[in-house]
């Protein structure tokens, strides 16, 4: 047996220190590149697309579908495709999960993959190191086979191959930053916030360009890591309405509501602090009190999911409100169908792509006034606001929903409007292609 079947795991505790050094060596890159990794080849000649000509981004993501944990796949998902739909080749490198095939061609959008173990299942920060390794030797295998111009990270969790690709390949680095490690805890408190953040900041100092998706973003992205007006833009997120046509979708509600009720209050997200759902337990029973068959699901899945279970079945409120945990997009688009409010009482968001599903299912949207979800609503045109926290104004505005039907039409109506007209994937394909052929064209003057 040779000695190099062992070596990948004889040698990983050499590239998984917890420093916040975020590039690979050329001479680790190319050791690691002998491992078996289980990576496959492509045909290049069995391309469904010709694409010698085109633009050529190579995008990197922890999550894409169907690895999806929060709004950062679905994001990437939609801008890169419509990006194919603009002329552009795109090359996506993620992790696989559920038995996800390698390689495969999603809407003409290359998707690389690799294979990685559970993050719960080692520390986080060593994973994020295994996994930058993995994308860093199959992202170089990718541009040994295409010809790729520029490269696109999203979020620090794939800064260190981003890095690593950008030193070694010398291509033009642009960066998406979709929430910060201060603005999540809001603060550094811990060894990790501090790691995490200091990720962040080279990240974003060594990127050619960065992108944020709201103004509230912009501003919090310049005072963290002191960026000046012309090192960053913003372009909103969007979403598809085609994604939400109308079908019969009675059958896949029976499971998540499997109760009577009169009203239907939904809302979906990651279970972590910063969504605000214990507002919704604590607003609950006086809501119940005007309407007692009034129903509250939460779907997603996150760090708290059973501790909020916990809560709502000691204080009996579990007739009332269910934590329904994932569900697939044929059951969120039911629901969003289905509820007469769309609720997300968050405490933190950079942007809030479920308000957006939200309003284009012409559904009366209740937000908090902060972060991105500030910029997205029109108070009482486009949806209701509430001040963060705030379980008393909460509660109101439900109830005032509930109690004013034609004003909660004409409010869904008005949103579904406001996100066609704004928040298509279209035009931020075209803001985005934009900035590549100006990074491309200004990293060619520089040389």
């Amino acid at each position: 047996m040779k000695k190099q079947n062992n070596t990948w795991q004889e040698n990983f505790s050499t590239y998984t220190s917890y420093s916040c050094e975020d590039r690979l060596t050329d001479e680790e890159v190319k050791s690691l590149r002998s491992f078996n990794l289980n990576l496959p080849e492509i045909n290049t000649n069995q391309l469904p697309l010709k694409e010698k000509d085109a633009l050529a981004i190579l995008m990197l993501s922890w999550e894409f579908p169907p690895h999806v944990v929060g709004g950062l796949a679905r994001h990437v998902y939609d801008l890169s495709r419509h990006l194919v739909h603009k002329g552009l080749t795109i090359h996506v490198l993620t992790t696989t999960l559920d038995g996800a095939p390698l390689y495969e061609v999603i809407d003409g959008v290359h998707v690389h993959r690799v294979s990685i173990g559970d993050f719960n299942s080692i520390h986080f920060l060593k994973w994020v190191r295994e996994l930058n390794i993995k994308l860093a030797v199959k992202a170089l295998e990718v541009m040994d086979q295409f010809s790729i111009h520029l490269i696109h990270a999203h979020d620090w969790l794939v800064g260190e191959a981003a890095l690593t690709l950008q030193t070694i390949r010398r291509k033009p680095l642009m960066v998406t930053i979709h929430a910060t490690e201060w603005g999540r805890n809001n603060g550094l408190f811990t060894q990790t916030n501090h790691l995490i953040h200091e990720k962040e900041q080279r990240l974003v100092d060594e990127a050619d360009h960065v992108i944020v998706c709201s103004d509230y973003m912009k501003n919090e992205v310049e005072s963290i890591f002191s960026l000046t007006q012309h090192e960053i833009d913003v372009i909103p997120n969007g979403v598809d309405p085609n994604q939400f046509k109308e079908t019969d979708n009675t059958e896949l509600l029976t499971d998540s509501i499997g109760r009577p009720y009169s009203h239907l209050i939904f809302s979906i997200g990651r279970i972590v602090n910063e969504k605000g759902f214990e507002m919704i337990i604590d607003a609950a029973p006086q809501i119940i009190q005007r309407y007692p068959l009034s129903l509250f699901l939460i779907a997603g899945e996150g760090p708290l999911l059973k501790r909020y279970q916990t809560i709502i079945n000691e204080r009996g409120l579990d007739h009332h409100i269910n934590f329904i945990g994932f569900i697939n997009d044929q059951e969120r688009n039911a629901l969003f169908k289905k509820c007469n409010i769309a609720l997300f009482p968050s405490t933190y968001e950079p942007f809030g792509i479920v308000a957006l599903e939200g309003m284009i299912n012409g559904k009366p949207t209740i937000v908090s006034d902060t972060g991105g979800l500030t910029s997205i609503i029109e108070d009482h045109v486009t949806g209701i606001k509430i001040k963060p926290g705030d379980v008393n104004d909460l509660t109101e505005k439900i109830l005032y929903l509930l109690d004013n039907d034609e004003i909660a039409h004409r409010l869904g109506l008005n949103a579904k409007e406001k996100v066609k007209s704004k928040y298509n994937w279209h035009k931020i394909a075209d803001d985005t292609s934009r900035l590549y052929k100006e990074l491309l064209l200004s990293s060619t003057i520089r040389g």
